[in-house]
């Protein structure tokens, strides 16, 4: 018998949640044991299904492994482009603020996607060139700067590169519990992420505005620079 169209869909849809149940669990073994512990039997007892059967959603853990990481960075592209501050400086001190946003809601994401906790999973160049594509509105804000005259002339793809490695920078930092520099006063015992670290970053983002910030005596020419 040929199965009719909604049959197919709830299936489909079963398959598709069968997938999140499964990657959920992955994201719970590695926030509280941490990487080394994820196992597909691991998974299965998470979520009370047979070991042998998650093989009909992932082929291994490495399947699984790459699925949050670039879920992470479809979910990290959806929060980048919903920026939408006109002011091309402005815009890129509010991506800073967004990739942060993204980090601290989605630590096990983040840590796959930028630590590689697992060493049996290594990213295609496929799964790379994805990845890069989330800091695009990085390297659109920085182009349309130069063209108005607002950010130093440089290469667009060079400046959303130099802006992403100064913001990874500070949210791991942030995420390993450190602040830079102690505070003149000792912080309460226990304390793991310095209760000041929103401000310092949103002044570190304002120190990044004024060293991209065109001067008068600068040349406002375009340099050009491809996509992502």
């Amino acid at each position: 018998m040929i199965p009719t169209v909604g049959a197919k869909g709830r299936r489909a849809r079963y398959g598709e949640e069968m997938r999140q149940d499964i990657l959920q669990a992955a994201r719970d073994i590695i926030a509280e044991e941490g990487a080394g512990a994820l196992s597909i039997r691991g998974i299965a007892r998470r979520i009370n299904y047979s070991a042998p059967a998650l093989y009909e959603y992932f082929s291994g853990k490495e399947a699984i492994a790459e699925a949050l990481f670039l879920e992470g960075f479809r979910q990290l592209a959806i929060m980048m482009q919903q920026v939408t501050e006109p002011d091309p400086v402005r815009r890129v001190r509010a991506l800073g603020i967004a990739y942060r946003a993204f980090a601290i809601a989605h630590p096990q994401e983040y840590s796959l996607m930028f630590s590689r906790p697992i060493p049996e999973f290594q990213p295609s160049q496929e799964d790379l060139d994805l990845a890069t594509t989330a800091f695009a509105p990085l390297q659109h804000a920085f182009a349309a700067g130069i063209a108005a005259g607002v950010i130093r002339p440089m290469e667009p793809r060079t400046g959303a590169t130099a802006t992403w490695a100064y913001l990874h920078g500070l949210v791991s930092l942030e995420l390993a519990g450190m602040g830079g520099p102690p505070p003149e006063h000792p912080l309460p015992p226990g304390r793991t992420v310095p209760g000041h670290f929103p401000s310092l970053y949103g002044t570190a983002l304002d120190l990044f505005g004024d060293a991209i910030r065109a001067r008068p005596s600068e040349s406002t020419s375009r340099l050009g620079g491809g996509e992502l």
